[in-house]
């Protein structure tokens, strides 16, 4: 769904270079975008969004993206500066021209993205599909959310394609046409008192930890108090999934194979009847015991998961990862990904 999405598109801006808006990791999207043929030359985060808790920190030390948040956040986005953020500034990248508009409300330093010919906007969490973001978190303000979206969103053209951060309902894209026309909340002859009033009263329960994700993400998704995100791992080209699983690629397995500790977590029934096989020097310690025998796995060594397809074995590789295991990943596909590739069973 990701690469459909970059490739639709890079065919409509018609460049082979796309600024990146998202709350993943530059390492995680990589895996994603270049067999579409995009460059990652982002991301540009989006600041002040709960999910973004943890993916910007990694965006942030991987690849020290530029963050264009808006400039009442204080500016204390350590990469902020790099483009010069703030309402009115310009986004280059390649032949793309993005806009800054500051947009806050959802939270001060909320921004929408629009394109320099305005056939399309980014609009975060200040406006969503038939819908607007709370307003209830820290720097939360109806006010100032029902003027950012009437004054900086809704006065676009017609035409003009919106893309939320997010939704609820499965939808993508609006368009400034329409939300004037039928957003219950900032539509045309809607009242900025009704907009106040409804917002103030929604009742919605706050999200886990959202106090420490806002204040974390306008610090580039660094936690408060000097704290800072997990270190990636450094002894192989590792990555983390969008389900939060380290993993990395059979070849390097294979070409590293005598510095590792590759652990089997079939049960031992499947073991003896599987068609498989298992790979040379494997350690057997079936997933339904792998909390109670893990003083036998070594700690000397970049430890391996491995299972036929790679799904038992991320569950094994996050098990040993929470248990104080800093060098361990899980095998990507498996070993059937494993022996498709040639590599010996």
């Amino acid at each position: 769904m990701l690469t459909q999405r970059f490739r639709a598109l890079n065919g409509r801006l018609n460049t082979v270079r796309a600024p990146v808006i998202t709350a993943f990791s530059a390492s995680v999207l990589r895996r994603g975008v270049e067999s579409s043929g995009v460059r990652l030359d982002g991301p540009y985060t989006r600041p002040g969004h709960d999910q973004m808790y943890q993916g910007t920190a990694h965006a942030v030390r991987c690849e020290a993206p530029n963050d264009a948040a808006s400039q009442p956040s204080d500016g204390r986005s350590d990469s902020t500066r790099l483009v010069g953020s703030g309402h009115g500034s310009v986004l280059v990248v390649g032949s793309v021209k993005l806009l800054v508009r500051s947009t806050p409300g959802h939270t001060d330093g909320c921004i929408t993205l629009v394109l320099s010919n305005l056939s399309m906007g980014f609009t975060g969490d200040a406006l969503l599909i038939r819908g607007a973001g709370r307003t209830d978190f820290q720097m939360g303000n109806a006010r100032k959310l029902f003027k950012s979206v009437r004054e900086q969103i809704l006065s676009l053209p017609a035409e003009c394609t919106l893309y939320p951060g997010h939704d609820y309902n499965g939808r993508t894209s609006t368009t400034v046409e329409e939300e004037r026309a039928h957003n219950p909340r900032l539509g045309d002859g809607k009242r900025e008192q009704d907009f106040v009033g409804y917002m103030e009263n929604l009742g919605l329960p706050h999200p886990r930890k959202m106090k420490d994700a806002v204040p974390a993400n306008l610090n580039c998704g660094r936690p408060g108090g000097g704290n800072t995100a997990p270190a990636v791992p450094d002894w192989g080209p590792v990555i983390r999934t969008f389900a939060g699983v380290l993993e990395i690629d059979p070849e390097w397995v294979h070409n590293n194979r005598d510095e590792l500790v590759l652990v089997d977590v079939r049960e031992r029934e499947e073991l003896s009847a599987s068609p498989l096989g298992n790979i040379d020097g494997s350690i057997e310690i079936p997933l339904s015991i792998l909390r109670d025998r893990l003083p036998d796995v070594p700690k000397t060594r970049p430890v391996i998961t491995v299972c036929p397809a790679g799904a038992r074995s991320a569950q094994a590789a996050l098990i040993l990862e929470k248990a104080g295991f800093t060098q361990v990943a899980n095998l990507t596909g498996g070993l059937l990904r494993w022996q498709a590739l040639g590599f010996p069973i």
